[in-house]
């Protein structure tokens, strides 16, 4: 697509555009849902598994962090390479104004006027794809955790679980606990139950793979208009 196409900001596409914000609004209403109401799958353990036993560590990067990257970087890339091209096509206009040495015309003067909102909606365009997909992400992510319901390497430690109400060992071997015997905080026994798949990665991915599709398109353009 175009830039001129892209940044056409037409009442009816500015109408859209705000249909596309309340979509967004709606696809992230089940997030908010399942922090506030889901339950993960109840998954029980063997009371042998070292796989589960290890100290309780806090996530080394933080949430808060992982999304503020994720987006900065993204956000920042949409801002310069649209800059690079709405500055370019500026200048080529300018550089042709100059050598037909005509008077320029009333209606390209308002095109100009115009320009640096023209700039914004083309940045506007490609981030708010990116926005749902973002929120798609993270809802598919979540459902997986949910249902899947696998134990974080620290389950033990944040469990704390009461060896007096169930038999670990018998005669058969370790057993496989299923009952509810953990003591811990639950909001921690929780977050326990969410180990996969890894919101951190599958947001992390998603970020750098939008990044690279959305700026492979206009790559070389961008290198020609910086070089060139």
């Amino acid at each position: 697509m175009g830039w001129e196409q892209r940044t056409t900001c037409t009442k009816r596409q500015i109408l859209m555009s705000f249909l596309d914000i309340v979509i967004v609004g709606l696809v992230a209403l089940p997030l908010l849902l399942f922090n506030q109401l889901a339950t993960p799958f109840h998954r029980g353990f063997f009371c042998d598994d070292e796989s589960i036993r290890y100290p309780y560590k806090d996530s080394t990067i933080s949430s808060s962090v992982l999304y503020s990257v994720g987006f900065v970087c993204n956000i920042l890339a949409f801002l310069i390479i649209e800059g690079v091209i709405f500055y370019n096509k500026k200048k080529v206009g300018r550089l042709g104004n100059e050598s037909t040495n005509y008077q320029q015309h009333p209606e390209q003067q308002n095109v100009q006027s115009k320009s640096v909102n023209h700039y914004f909606c083309a940045v506007f365009t490609i981030l708010l794809p990116f926005m749902f997909g973002a929120t798609i992400e993270h809802l598919t992510t979540d459902i997986a955790k949910y249902q899947i319901g696998r134990l974080r390497p620290h389950f033990i430690d944040v469990c704390k679980p009461d060896y007096s109400s169930f038999i670990c060992n018998d005669t058969i071997g370790y057993r496989y606990v299923e009952d509810d015997v953990c003591t811990g905080d639950k909001k921690l026994l929780r977050e326990a139950r969410l180990s996969f798949p890894s919101g951190h990665a599958s947001f992390s991915s998603y970020a750098m793979v939008f990044l690279v599709v959305s700026t492979s398109t206009n790559c070389q353009k961008v290198i020609d208009r910086l070089f060139l």
